[in-house]
């Protein structure tokens, strides 16, 4: 999914609130059934009077541009207008400005690069050096330029800040004295750029694009030949190539965010002569101009067409399209200019893009302009309001298994609600909520309605400028401004026992907690895993100082005593060691970890303490620090860390590794206690206070707000953790005397919660339910007597702490989680299979279903077979995780077809007998094995459906020299992708998709047969089908199912033409009488699963057919 991380906020996981169905009456369903103007669109001209020849913009809309080539420079913004900030600028040479108004360009009167940073309409300048010849900029502050050394004549890439200076990068593999260029630096900090080698006899250049990242070892990558245009924020770089005298495109796409490895995809423009672009957003939308060149004829020289010039929009699915199309609506009419008292003014058309902003809002580029008088050409324009807005939504109204979440957003903008058990998941983890899609109101709001099923329990909402479908993302999609949490229905917050005499650490959002176990024997603490589910796991390390914090991210991932051990699953109770810092000099202290694996930690370095973070790729790197004694207390997933230095509260930067001191304003400076700990929102959870007494506190953005102290009238309060919702735990000393001081012998310690919505309370108020009153406290029972104090809240509002436990026999000091636990008598809901993996004989897929259901997995090689031909699939049966996550694993048996369906129930599935309450699953999925004979062709379908569908991804058993021959489903045309008999590259046709129901013909070029396997889900509903006019169509049916060719939709007319191949190569053909309309001897086709045909009609033809799966049954029906 292409969705952004950002910090959450609002919304938590509370007790579902009880609400009337007469309160849901005023938040019905509202969105709007047709759809609705953007009015977000504005065109605006950029002086009028000026020769607009290139531009950059950023995130907010300034425009940095040129007046011609070595022209002034200048910035443009809505509010101020043009403002003029060097007299010439470098022909050629790369500017840029980044979303805090700071820019870069060669500036003639200073003779060198400088910054220049945006006052209103005024700004600053900074002179960096002479010596660089391109430079960009960063929203980090960081600029990437080339250098060059006359003395040694070489070319170098550097980096500089205002803080670092300058940095020296290096250069390409290669000569130093091949010409380098800096074209565009990310905030991640890749660099692109181009090295070229001059041939001075031919005067042709030899470009490569390269890549350098900081987090491969600092090291440079060639990804492709041609010259970069820039690179986005995912690591995508638009690139530019000169063939066969013309200019061509593609992007180049790494394999995962930020990468080094990845693949091409070309631009196609055909129907256009010339293609110049010039920026890529970070959605992948590139821009730039095209055209057709003037055509005359040969022998008079006559004009016979004009040229022409558009700017032009590119997207990786819609192709080229030119901008006057796109937005035709912004521009004026050109049959009524005209001369007038008052003049209409306008842009008749946009003839150039040069920029389009980051986040896809703006472009900007230069057109033809109507003075109300004559056309002028090259007039700077900015397109506005082009990109999507980020949602806001509004706490989850819950009646049952009824859920509403009320959105806020940008009228007209569309949207789709996705799910995920963890809000810090991966992009692969949150799934599309079905029937969530819609488009927000004319007063930009909706009301989305579902059930709760086997969803979240967090929820974001993706906004769209164009319809989701529910499958795929849309490129522009942007991320809600929050993350609203709601609990599976039925679940509750029930007190765990974690253990008897074992000190609590941390809490990850899978309920997977930290503690530890002194061991008399050894005299160190031992560090355990524990789990709902799964128990103790005994990692059989020790955890430092006793007092030091141990971490568990939201992977298993575990830090302790200075040991970083990754489980060999995400979650799982098997580990190994990744890294030992003690290696490092590591002291005992805090051992911090985040969800992006980077750790925060204490090693000692020439006599002194040394706070570090490290990552995998990027290694050990230091915080500044001012004195010996410092500690670190929390990290968030922004890299921000909270500690101490001294006895001062400090707040370590993400990006420069700095600190700052945090203080009361109260009176009170020094900070209190060993525990701290920040959010993704920057909210710091913590102590201050001396010796009289202590006073919990909340930091909200830098400041300090003492939302918590002003709620606990008790002497003595701690607060030592907080979620993104704001949530904060603690202890706090309560008089049972009744007074306000602690120091009177009668006070107890008691854990407590704040929430914004509920303010402070006591834990053992809350789940006073759950307590076991001295009464109760008897042989034979077991229950909790106090909660003493709550050490970790994660984002479900599950809290990890410690309390008094009354064991049968006495009351000890033990471990309390509570955690949202599913009833004992949960509803029965229908599961969802994953598309299945196929890895030799073993079958992976996984489940997404009600916490606690029960399952078990059935197969039947007939998908439309009746219910005594599903059998039960051994060793898979069994229940549904906490998470609503279970994962299936089998040996596939000897069939060439089989199909799967999961059964649920809220008790035990034995696989001999169905239960009564039993649910089928809402999808099906299979497999099946196509043979291609040796030397030989088949006609093969794909008739499932499946994430990625291409030639190269479906066919890559095929031997190298095979090939995959596709229809144009229009034409009839053919395009024959051929495997590259030495490299076995597929090229560039290897993506062409092979949808479902597409029939396609393979050529095996081994001298052995090659079986074919496809894996995925079965489509359902009803799936339409088209022939062409008096033309052999490749078709089939789009379900595995062999059937004849009349069963799946076609009804014969006279004289249609079939034609199958047979396993030897030849072919067998079917033909409708055309005296009587009856098939001949062999009666009807009917195709193998699997197997494709040759279909003719003297007319184009239509046909359809519908698969219907039922949840209450296991049978399929058409």
């Amino acid at each position: 999914m292409n969705k952004k991380q950002i910090p959450i906020t609002g919304g938590f996981c509370t007790r579902l609130r009880s609400l009337s169905a007469a309160a849901l009456g005023a938040v019905a369903i509202t969105g709007a059934s047709t759809a609705l103007a953007d009015s977000s669109l504005q065109l605006q001209d950029i002086q009028v009077n000026a020769y607009f020849s290139s531009a950059y913009v950023n995130d907010k809309g300034t425009v940095l541009y040129t007046d011609g080539g070595n022209a002034p420079l200048y910035f443009w913004t809505k509010d101020y207008g043009s403002t003029q900030i060097s007299s010439g600028v470098c022909s050629g040479s790369r500017r840029g400005v980044n979303n805090s108004d700071q820019m870069v360009a060669w500036d003639s009167s200073q003779g060198g690069v400088a910054l220049y940073t945006r006052t209103g309409s005024g700004y600053n300048s900074l002179y960096i050096s002479a010596n660089y010849y391109d430079a960009v900029i960063n929203n980090n502050g960081v600029v990437a330029a080339t250098t060059y050394d006359n003395y040694y004549h070489n070319y170098e890439v550097v980096t500089w800040s205002v803080t670092g200076g300058q940095q020296s990068v290096g250069y390409p593999s290669g000569s130093p004295k091949d010409w380098v260029r800096a074209i565009g630096i990310n905030d991640s900090g890749q660099i692109t750029g181009s090295s070229s080698m001059h041939n001075d006899d031919t005067g042709e250049s030899f470009g490569n694009t390269w890549l350098y990242s900081s987090a491969n070892g600092g090291s440079f990558t060639i990804i492709a030949s041609g010259d970069p245009v820039g690179i986005n924020s995912r690591g995508q770089v638009l690139i530019q190539n000169w063939n066969e005298n013309r200019y061509s495109a593609k992007v180049w796409t790494p394999d995962s965010p930020n990468g080094i490895t990845g693949s091409e995809q070309p631009i196609d423009f055909t129907g256009l002569d010339y293609l110049y672009l010039y920026s890529i957003s970070d959605g992948g939308v590139v821009v730039g101009s095209g055209g057709t060149n003037a055509i005359y004829n040969d022998v008079t020289g006559e004009l016979i067409s004009s040229e022409t010039e558009s700017a032009v929009l590119w997207t990786a699915n819609g192709g080229v399209q030119k901008l006057n199309d796109l937005y035709a609506s912004l521009l004026m009419n050109q049959g009524g200019q005209g001369r007038s008292s008052m003049p209409d003014t306008g842009f008749i058309s946009l003839d150039r893009a040069y920029a389009i902003s980051p986040n896809g809002d703006y472009i900007v580029g230069a057109g033809t302009y109507w003075n109300g008088w004559y056309a002028i050409p090259d007039v700077g324009f900015v397109i506005s309001g082009l990109a999507p807005q980020p949602a806001t939504l509004a706490e989850p109204i819950v009646i049952g298994t009824s859920i509403t979440i009320n959105a806020q957003g940008a009228s007209g903008n569309y949207y789709a609600l996705y799910s995920s058990d963890i809000p810090s998941g991966p992009d692969s983890s949150w799934n599309y909520v079905a029937g969530t899609t819609g488009q927000l109101d004319q007063d930009g709001a909706a009301s989305i309605n579902f059930t709760n099923a086997a969803t979240g329990p967090f929820y974001r909402l993706l906004t769209s400028k164009t319809p989701f479908d529910g499958s795929n993302i849309n490129a522009d999609a942007v991320v809600s401004t929050n993350t609203v949490c709601v609990p599976h229905s039925g679940d509750s917050l029930q007190l765990q026992l974690v253990g008897e005499g074992v000190d609590p650490s941390a809490l990850n959002n899978k309920g997977q907690a930290i503690v530890t176990r002194y061991d008399s024997e050894t005299g160190h603490n031992k560090v355990i895993v524990w789990s709902l589910g799964g128990g103790q796991v005994n990692l059989n390390i020790s955890g430092g100082c006793w007092s030091s914090k141990k971490s568990i991210n939201d992977s298993g991932q575990v830090f302790a005593g200075g040991q970083l051990l990754t489980p060999s699953v995400p979650n799982g109770n098997v580990f190994t060691t990744t890294h030992n810092f003690y290696n490092d000099n590591y002291l005992g202290y805090d051992s911090l970890l985040n969800n992006h694996g980077q750790i925060a930690t204490v090693i000692r370095e020439y006599g002194y303490d040394q706070p570090i973070t490290w990552t995998q790729t990027g290694g050990i790197q230091r915080l500044l620090s001012g004195s010996n004694y410092i500690s670190v207390y929390g990290i968030n997933d922004n890299g921000q860390i909270v500690g101490r230095n001294e006895d001062q509260f400090v707040l370590w930067s993400a990006t420069t590794g700095s600190f700052e001191y945090l203080t009361s304003g109260w009176g009170y400076t020094t900070f209190t206690g060993d525990k701290a700990d920040i959010n993704n929102k920057g909210q710091i959870a913590g102590t201050f206070g001396f010796v009289e007494s202590t006073a919990a506190v909340l930091f909200e953005n830098g400041g300090v707000n003492f939302i918590i102290n002003a709620m606990i009238p008790h002497s003595y309060s701690y607060a030592v953790a907080v979620n993104d919702y704001g949530q904060a735990v603690g202890s706090t000393n309560v008089d049972l005397a009744g007074g306000s001081t602690a120091l009177l012998p009668s006070y107890v310690t008691h854990a407590f919660l704040y929430s914004p919505a509920t303010g402070v309370q006591d834990l053992n108020v809350i789940f006073a339910s759950q307590l076991l009153t001295p009464a109760q406290q008897v042989s034979g029972t077991t229950g909790w007597v106090s909660l003493e104090s709550a050490v970790d809240i994660n984002e479900k509002g599950e809290i990890l702490g410690s309390g008094q436990y009354w064991n049968g026999t006495e009351t000890v000091y033990a471990v309390f989680a509570l955690l949202w636990t599913p009833s004992e008598n949960p509803s029965v809901d229908a599961a969802t299979l994953s598309e299945p993996v196929v890895s030799g004989s073993t079958v992976t897929m996984d489940v997404l279903g009600t916490v606690g259901n029960y399952y078990a997995l059935y197969a039947s090689q007939n998908l439309l077979g009746n219910a005594a031909s599903w059998s039960f699939v051994s060793g898979t049966a069994g229940q549904i995780a906490t998470d609503g996550t279970a994962t299936v694993t089998f040996t596939k048996s000897a069939a060439t077809a089989e199909f799967y369906r999961l059964v649920t129930s809220a008790s035990a599935l034995n696989g001999t007998t169905i239960n009564a309450d039993a649910k089928y699953s809402t999808n099906v999925v299979g497999r099946y094995d196509v043979s291609v004979p040796a030397k030989g062709k088949a006609y093969v379908a794909n008739q499932l459906v499946q994430t990625t569908n291409t030639v190269a991804a479906l066919f890559d058993t095929l031997a190298r020299g095979s090939s995959v021959a596709i229809q144009n489903g229009a034409t009839g045309s053919m395009t024959t992708v051929t495997r590259n008999p030495v490299t076995g590259s597929w090229g560039v046709n290897g993506s062409l998709a092979v949808g479902v129901g597409t029939a396609v013909e393979v050529s095996n070029f081994a001298t052995t047969p090659v079986t074919l396997s496809f894996s995925g889900v079965v489509a359902t509903g009803n799936y339409s089908s088209t022939s062409i006019a008096g033309i052999l169509t490749y078709t089939a049916s789009p379900f595995p199912v062999s059937a004849s060719t009349e069963d799946f939709g076609i009804v014969r007319t006279r004289s249609d033409v079939v034609i199958r191949l047979q396993p030897d190569g030849s072919a067998l053909t079917y033909t409708v009488n055309p005296v009587n309309g009856n098939w001949g001897g062999t009666g009807a086709p009917v195709p193998n699963i699997g197997e494709g045909f040759l279909f003719r009609r003297a007319a184009a033809a239509a046909w359809s057919k519908a698969l219907t799966l039922n949840t209450d049954s296991i049978e399929i029906t058409w």
